[in-house]
This record gives C-alpha cells, structure tokens and sequence, in this order.
C-alpha cells in the first residue's frame, strides 16, 4: 500500500529487546481537505533509519504493510488484535528537484520479520 502526505512527527528509534528496534512516524493524510487524518506508522529493524531521510513538515510518499497480530492475555484468557502500518520505504516529494535527483529511499519489502513482544 502506498499514502501521500506530510510528515508530522518522527519519533526516535527505541530498542525493545535485543533483537528488536522500532521507531515511529506520524504522516498527515491530507487528500481530504477538510478532514486531515493523523496516521500513525512504524519502522522497524534496519528501518529505522528512513526515517533520518525524511524531516517534519516534508511531503512523501511511503511504502507500508498492514500486519496484525493475535495476543490471548495468560490472565483473563481475552484475545485482543492489534494493527501496525509498516513502512518499508519512503520518498520525498520535492516539486523543485528533477526527477532523477529526487531523494528516494527504499529496502526490500520485508518478507517474513520477527514479531514484536507483547
């Protein structure tokens, strides 16, 4: 999936455990003039630097995947899902630069990646 938008925040990379890092960003989807949308999204692993591309305030276009996880809490035995939009690659959208110049970031689609811990 792709969006188009500006970057609100960029969040710094925070290490979970010893094989897993994610860092947040915040994209405004602004296709809808009067109703801005606010979307929450993840970058994880060798990721996490995309996001040293980007600024706040900038346009892009970033590349996700929408992943869903199940979680049965030990406790109560209630399963809840949860959702994370992750990016895998994002370019700046910079009217004034030739298209050949253009900053584009990108690294393979993740395939199969660690879960992150709940």
């Amino acid at each position: 999936m792709e969006i188009i938008g500006r970057v609100k925040v960029i969040g710094q990379t925070q290490q979970i455990s010893e094989k897993f890092k994610k860092r947040d960003l915040v994209i405004v989807d602004e296709s809808k003039a009067e109703y801005h949308q606010p979307i929450s999204f993840q970058l994880t692993q060798d990721r996490c630097v995309l996001a040293d591309k980007v600024s706040e305030g900038q346009e892009v276009t970033a590349k996700f995947n929408i992943r869903g996880k199940e979680y049965a809490d030990r406790n109560t035995g209630e399963t809840k899902y949860f959702n994370t939009l992750e990016i895998w690659a994002i370019s700046s959208l910079v009217s004034s630069k030739p298209a050949a110049t253009q900053d584009t970031t990108a690294m393979p689609a993740p395939s199969e990646e660690i879960d992150p811990p709940f």
